[in-house]
């Protein structure tokens, strides 16, 4: 069929007004999928958090950033967190313990699972790698200061000894290791690594997916089993914790375990109020933790007697005995919080988890470290294996 000239010529005129309204609409959505760098600080500001590592002593080792992935897991560079006793994960002045929980050491990659709690919200995942060119955008910590964002481009992919790298030009720098690279659009595409020495902003990203591997089913059954630190409270500003019980059955067991240990402690302690907060603080802190409450309890019979400002030789404070170090690493360095009920028992179940988990869940390894450091006796003394076995025989007898 024909088609006559005047006819062709509206029809074309047509398909190009529609052809350039399309265009334009096309592009408005393009655009709009663009954050400015504020709201890309706005948006990952509770995703990146400063990662700091101590020594035995409780002096820092090293600093340097991570990226909240999910629940309570966060990603960092192994050469942040390696060679230290200890890993503490901080957000707005909020610090949580966290061990190594995947390693994948081609691509310098740790990731970190948080012990006692969560931290921070989960940052958006790309779903694809960024190309040569597009705007990316570095958060970190630098040097430890305050959560810093810089611009620059993706300069390219280059492939080193430790696997493909995305090279990009966003200002890094000491401390920055373990922040997130993010596009445009304000979702994760890689954690920064490393920059090339004497150089122009030559530096270095792995690329985010490849952490996928890493989230495996033993970090996923971990999570789950540890994740009953919804609680943010300051334990000192709180008040004693209710425990919460999720169904009757739980709720009877804890029910039993409290009028069998208050009768247990009437002696000891003497006024119901006291004793009430203090057990039901002791379930509640020791269950957060992943810890049994009768291991709580016998570790503080053998270690204070129960008794709220007891002070060790070795400067151990309150029912748990802890050692005044950890207030520098746990808390604002204020030792007086050491005789706060709730406050001291956090940082007691904290720091068995710790060590169990350092043991590689051995309960009675993790305990022995655990006396050690609160007593003060070596390890290998005959002394040590009188109070661990004291503190077992103890948590039988209370199981009774």
């Amino acid at each position: 069929m024909k088609c006559l000239l005047p006819n062709c010529l509206v029809l074309l005129r047509t398909l190009q007004v529609w052809l350039l309204v399309a265009g334009v609409i096309a592009y408005g959505e393009a655009v709009s999928q663009e954050l400015k760098p504020t709201q890309i600080f706005e948006k990952n500001e509770k995703n990146i958090v400063l990662v700091v590592t101590f020594d035995r002593d409780g002096n820092t080792v090293a600093q340097g950033s991570g990226v909240v992935l999910q629940n309570n897991l966060v990603a960092t560079n192994c050469h942040v967190v390696t060679r230290s006793e200890l890993i503490g994960v901080e957000l707005n002045g909020n610090r949580k313990i966290a061990k190594v929980e995947a390693i994948y050491a081609e691509r310098d990659l740790c990731v970190l699972l948080v012990t006692n709690g969560q931290i921070g919200e989960a940052a958006q995942i790309a779903l694809r790698r960024p190309r040569a060119g597009e705007r990316v955008y570095a958060l970190g910590h630098p040097k430890g200061l305050d959560l810093t964002i810089s611009e620059g481009l993706v300069s390219g992919f280059r492939t080193l000894s430790q696997g493909a790298l995305i090279q990009f030009s966003a200002a890094i720098s000491a401390g920055s290791s373990g922040g997130g690279l993010f596009n445009s659009s304000g979702e994760l595409v890689g954690i920064t690594t490393s920059t090339l020495r004497e150089s122009q902003n030559i530096n270095f990203a792995a690329p985010v997916d490849i952490l996928s591997a890493l989230l495996n089913q033993k970090a996923s059954q971990r999570i789950a089993s540890t994740n009953t630190g919804q609680d943010t409270r300051d334990p000192v500003a709180s008040g004693p914790p209710v425990p919460e019980v999720v169904d009757s059955i739980n709720r009877i067991a804890y029910l039993r375990w409290f009028g069998r240990q208050s009768n247990n402690l009437q002696n000891l302690v003497s006024d119901p109020d006291v004793r009430r907060e203090f057990l039901q603080t002791v379930w509640y802190e020791s269950t957060r933790a992943g810890l049994k409450p009768d291991l709580v309890l016998a570790l503080i019979q053998n270690l204070s007697g129960y008794r709220k400002y007891h002070v060790s030789t070795n400067g151990g404070r309150g029912y748990m005995q802890i050692v005044t170090r950890w207030t520098k690493i746990l808390s604002d360095g204020d030792d007086g919080k050491l005789f706060h009920m709730q406050t001291n028992l956090r940082f007691g179940c904290v720091l068995l988890r710790h060590f169990v988990d350092k043991a590689n869940d051995d309960v009675g390894a993790g305990l022995r470290s655990y006396l050690s450091e609160a007593s003060g006796l070596r390890l290998d003394r005959a002394r040590m294996d009188t109070l661990v076995n004291a503190v077992l025989t103890t948590r039988e007898a209370l199981d009774n």
